[in-house]
């Protein structure tokens, strides 16, 4: 499994392209790479220092990507004693659009002032980024994860000799053949060299970062020990398959070069689901049981609702993984116009927390924000016992729905009428809830198009959590 203090993560791509017309800008992008640099710093994900992270998601200049690239690596080797990269794993990911350019057809990834006539020259070419990574750190594990399209053929850029391509950069062909040492390659793409990558709304994530953040949140119980990238690229496309995406694009692993062996099949990321012996498990009942109250307000558990913790009975531990799985999502879905930790405001909390009447003990995930709050009187939040939603504060239109009580709800679409003094009457695009006990319908006044259908789906996409997360542990109980 990587080492979190000698793996090094660069993060680029951008979000829009203002000097390209035909690339439309999309925040997905941005979520994307913002869920992934959480991820690689989360002590729960791969746990990164922040020194050992370099970020330039939405930078402008490929020049300058590749000299804070170099200074970055060396700084950082240097720091690590690792000579060349000796027993460190560069990571190196990259968002965004990927394409042709030049007479040549070069492949290239578009930084945010990418532009014509000279879109090569200001885009990170894969053959200087190779060699680029090559000559800082000959002797380290390198990793691509390219989500873009035509990912696949990155691959042709890092053949060691021989390959369907030789390597452009008459230097990077220089470096190559004085370092043997190699520890190898390997790149995981989001789509083949034939195949565009997708998102999954323009406005949450990708779609391969959808599935990938999840399997990396989730885990495999059928691996023992760490994912390889391949076994996280087999997971990733299964769960494509299985969220009903038409023709999703079949992500990929390339080992382009294997002098040190395949690092594809190497265990790097960590497995949350991995099975444990019976002494990593310990005594049988997996410590205390989870008050799970509500704090104030009506609650929705039904009959034997269990007070909003799936985890109650599987320990603190397991409770603790389902709510980093349960942030991780939400982190993918900022659509909906939350804002998640640690990015929740002081202010917004205290209001959030009185607002509901919230006990001391019970914490926030994601808030709406403070905006539709001002202006509809609403607040909407995730806590570590489920999901709160009040239309105003003298109003009775509430909902405390328990996480154990998701999977046994319907989330459907529904509507508000509004209308004004001189009786003009419409109908507003709203959320249906249909718990064990009653229907209720949530307004979101004022909130941006689209996010209301967002709100909703990410309502199912935790039932679903919780339902799996409830069968995964069902033989612990």
């Amino acid at each position: 499994m990587l080492d979190p203090r000698r793996t090094l993560a660069v993060l680029c791509g951008a979000q829009s392209w203002p000097h390209l017309a035909h690339f439309e800008p999309a925040a997905a992008f941005s979520n994307s790479a913002t869920a992934l640099r959480s991820y690689l710093g989360d002590a729960d994900g791969a746990g990164l220092p922040d020194e050992n992270v370099l970020w330039l998601f939405d930078e402008p200049n490929a020049v300058a990507h590749y000299e804070r690239i170099a200074a970055f690596l060396t700084a950082r080797l240097a720091a690590l004693d690792a000579p060349q990269g000796a027993d460190t794993l560069v990571l190196f990911a990259y968002i965004g659009h990927g394409t042709f350019f030049g007479p040549a057809k070069e492949y290239c990834l578009l930084v945010t002032d990418t532009r014509a006539p000279i879109e090569a020259d200001t885009s990170l070419r894969l053959s200087t980024l190779a060699g680029l990574l090559r000559a800082c750190a000959p002797r380290s594990s390198r990793l691509l994860l390219l989500d873009c399209c035509f990912a696949g053929v990155a691959a042709t850029y890092f053949y060691q000799s021989g390959g369907p391509r030789e390597i452009a950069s008459a230097k990077a062909a220089e470096i190559v053949r004085a370092t043997p040492g190699d520890r190898g390659v390997a790149i995981l793409c989001a789509a083949s060299a034939v195949d565009g990558a997708r998102l999954a709304d323009p406005s949450t994530v990708t779609l391969f970062h959808r599935e990938l953040l999840a399997v990396l949140a989730a885990g495999d119980p059928e691996t023992p020990g760490a994912l390889s990238p391949r076994r996280v690229c087999d997971l990733v496309y299964a769960a494509l398959l299985a969220s009903g995406a038409e023709h999703p694009p079949r992500p990929e692993v390339h080992v382009p070069d294997q002098s040190g062996g395949d690092l594809g099949n190497a265990a790097i990321f960590p497995n949350r689901a991995a099975p444990r012996s019976a002494d990593e498990r310990g005594p049988a009942g997996g410590g205390p049981d989870v008050d799970g109250r509500a704090g104030g307000g009506t609650g929705d558990g039904g009959a034997g609702g269990g007070g909003g913790d799936p985890t109650s009975r599987t320990g603190p531990l397991a409770r603790e993984a389902f709510l980093n799985r349960v942030t991780m999502l939400l982190r993918m879905r900022q659509g909906t116009s939350f804002h998640v930790v640690p990015d929740i405001p002081l202010r917004l909390s205290d209001v959030v927390r009185g607002h509901h009447a919230m006990a001391d003990d019970e914490r926030l995930l994601a808030v709406l924000d403070l905006s539709f709050f001002r202006r509809g009187k609403l607040s909407a939040a995730f806590t570590d016992r489920g999901f709160r939603y009040r239309a105003s504060r003298h109003h009775s239109s509430a909902l405390n729905l328990p996480y154990d009580v998701f999977p046994r709800c319907t989330f459907g679409p529904g509507f508000v009428e509004r209308g004004t003094p001189s009786g003009q009457r419409w109908k507003v695009d709203a959320v249906t809830v249909t718990t064990p006990t009653r229907t209720a319908v949530l307004d979101f006044p004022n909130m941006p198009s689209g996010t209301v259908p967002a709100m909703r789906q990410l309502l199912k996409d935790i039932a679903d959590l919780v339902a799996e997360h409830q069968g995964a542990t069902g033989d612990q109980r």
